[in-house]
């Protein structure tokens, strides 16, 4: 049978697209969309975890510094008025002491105790900032009541000193920015500075 051939018969082929189009988007789109969607959540995923760590770690450090800048500011602040106080001690008079102490004498003696008194104390931890500065605004009034009044030359200069030492710690917190400053400090358990 190999040779004999009763016919031949054609055949067009004319491949139909119209739906084409339509078809191929059925089943490509809810694929290309669920790939969409995984890789947007990925993507998105990889961001909130880096922003999320970028935000602790910014804050970590933050609070690091900032703790270890107001340890500085409430440290310099407490050795300042220190020195101060040290220095008005200084130049206060010393108080006569027995049967021919006067009246004063005596307040002499009340005011230098009560210096050293605020010398010796740790401010922010002991007394507030607020409260070490209005003690410390009272004993000025006094001394320079105290130089007014007395008699003595040695008393009115040295109480003029002591005075203006104590007018320079004023003069200093008010420089910080033109108005009264209140400085707050916080010590934890850890005897470290905390924030408030």
């Amino acid at each position: 049978m190999a040779g004999i051939s009763v016919g031949s018969v054609s055949v067009d082929v004319v491949p139909d697209v119209s739906t084409f189009a339509a078809d191929l988007r059925a089943k490509l789109v809810p694929v290309a969309d669920q790939i969409g969607r995984d890789i947007g959540q990925r993507i998105s995923k990889q961001i909130s975890d880096s922003v999320g760590r970028g935000v602790s770690d910014g804050a970590r450090a933050a609070q690091g510094n900032s703790a270890r800048a107001g340890d500085s500011t409430g440290g310099a602040f407490a050795d300042a008025f220190k020195a101060r106080v040290a220095a008005a001690l200084r130049n206060l008079p010393k108080p006569r002491v027995g049967l021919d102490a006067t009246e004063a004498d005596a307040e002499l003696a009340d005011i230098r105790a009560r210096m050293e008194a605020l010398r010796d104390v740790r401010v922010g931890v002991d007394l507030s900032a607020d409260e070490a500065l209005a003690e410390l605004d009272r004993l000025k009034l006094r001394v320079d009541e105290l130089g007014a009044r007395s008699p003595n030359i040695d008393v009115q200069v040295d109480a003029a000193r002591a005075s203006a030492e104590l007018a320079a710690v004023r003069a200093e917190v008010d420089a910080l920015d033109g108005r009264t400053a209140h400085v707050n400090v916080d010590v934890g358990e850890s005897g470290g500075a905390g924030q408030r």
